[in-house]
């Protein structure tokens, strides 16, 4: 699907937040582990959560969504049962498959991993590395791959930096092993947001986690327990594409969401403050380690502001559902923007990577071309950017690929169309 986007009649806007799409990833696997009787509540159903709820269901639990006046309900009828082989379609989604890899360890015999879109190509070795010292077994360490054995309790080794969604994986399985158990992390933990939100779900149900200098202890024969109708909090990091649009004319408020909130996304707010709300907008330097989710957002904003933004840690965006830090220098260029990435080592001999954005003194960025062509990259979160970016021109928008926005946010551009913007699908 090709859509092409511009600004028309875009105006000032209250909008909804869509419910998050890591909390109910992480809601679902924890309700997936009780005995069932716990009903999700949300405002819409993305690709990846219905991944989630095919793969528990695989797994033995029962979940079915039904959807009333705007609202949908993943009820789990049934929890995850003991299994011998099975198969697990993870779609596209990296959370729903580095989650349920060690909790399928813990359920299944033998489970197949499969995935599609850029997922196959996504690094899964941290993981099966520290899950085959403790007794499990992988054909290899991308999908599709094939895993066996039974895990058990002991210490698990991982690296901090890589990928939090890891970590998060084991911390849903560990309490359920026979035994007690140690996350020992080799490096700094990065996006700790995401394992916040991980302990702050699973505590819900019940279970224990102590955080420890080095890592996490985890007392085994633990087990989920709930009940109930849980409502799922507003998502900040598609929120953040959102509120990004603030700044290009016109007052942009987004309802349902927690300022308390784990969210490490919520730090959109700050950083759309430094910008400003007026184009050309203010220049800003933001380290995003914590934040990855955001860079395309904020790196479309910096293109329209007065001067060089830097966008610092910014490494991991190369194993998202795209290469991100290629598919936004891409976009930016296709919107006459030179951008830059730097390579940079730190106290520790590190390796990052920083992106640095040249904003536009002009009003508008310059591009030689009646309309501008973006490719999505199969990437629901450069689609949104390129949408954002579009506000500031005053020619239209073709992404090709947009059907990607589904991933994470379907109904997305019904809102841009109910912002006063021109969609028309090719």
């Amino acid at each position: 699907m090709n859509i092409k986007i511009s600004r028309g009649q875009f105006k000032s806007s209250q909008v909804e937040a869509i419910s998050s799409k890591s909390y109910v990833h992480r809601l679902l696997i924890a309700a997936g582990m009780t005995k069932g009787g716990i009903t999700v509540v949300t405002n819409i159903v993305s690709e990846d959560m219905k991944a989630t709820v095919r793969c528990l269901n695989s797994l033995g639990a029962v979940i079915n969504i039904t959807e009333n006046s705007g609202s949908y309900y993943f009820e789990v009828v049934e929890g995850i049962k003991k299994t011998g082989s099975t198969e697990l379609d993870c779609g596209e989604s990296g959370s729903t498959a580095r989650f349920l890899v060690p909790v399928a360890a813990v359920f299944a015999d033998e489970v197949r991993f499969v995935g599609h879109g850029k997922l196959p190509g996504r690094p899964f070795s941290p993981l099966c590395q520290a899950m085959s010292a403790n007794g499990a077994t992988f054909d290899k360490d991308t999908l599709p791959m094939v895993m066996q054995g039974d895990l058990g309790a002991g210490t698990y080794e991982i690296a901090g930096n890589v990928s939090s969604q890891y970590i998060s994986g084991l911390l849903f399985a560990l309490p359920l092993l026979n035994g007690d158990s140690r996350i020992r992390l080799t490096t700094k933990l990065e996006s700790t947001s995401y394992v916040d939100m991980t302990l702050e779900v699973i505590r819900s149900f019940g279970i224990r986690i102590d955080e420890v200098e080095d890592g996490y202890f985890v007392p085994g024969n633990q087990s989920y327990q709930g009940a109930g109708v849980i409502k799922a909090e507003g998502d900040w990091s598609n929120s953040a594409y959102v509120l990004s649009m603030g700044c290009f004319g016109e007052k942009i408020e987004v309802t349902g969401l927690n300022p308390n909130s784990l969210q490490g996304d919520k730090e959109i707010v700050p950083i759309l403050d430094r910008f400003g709300y007026d184009i050309p907008l203010k220049p800003v330097d933001v380290d995003c380690k914590d934040i990855p989710d955001m860079v395309p957002a904020i790196a479309v904003v910096a293109a329209y502001a007065d001067g060089v933004s830097c966008f610092r840690n910014v490494e991991r965006l190369r194993v998202k559902e795209s290469d991100r830090i290629e598919a936004v220098r891409i976009l930016l260029e296709a919107f006459g923007v030179r951008i830059a990435v730097d390579k940079v080592t730190d106290e520790t001999g590190a390796e990052h990577e920083n992106l640095r954005v040249f904003g536009s003194r002009e009003d508008k960025c310059s591009v030689d071309t009646s309309v501008i062509e973006i490719d999505s990259f199969n990437d629901h979160r450069i689609v949104m950017a390129a949408v954002v970016a579009s506000l500031g021109q005053d020619k239209p928008v073709l992404i090709k690929g947009a059907e990607a926005i589904n991933k994470s946010f379907p109904g997305f551009f019904e809102i841009c169309k109910n912002m006063g913007m021109k969609v028309e699908e090719e």
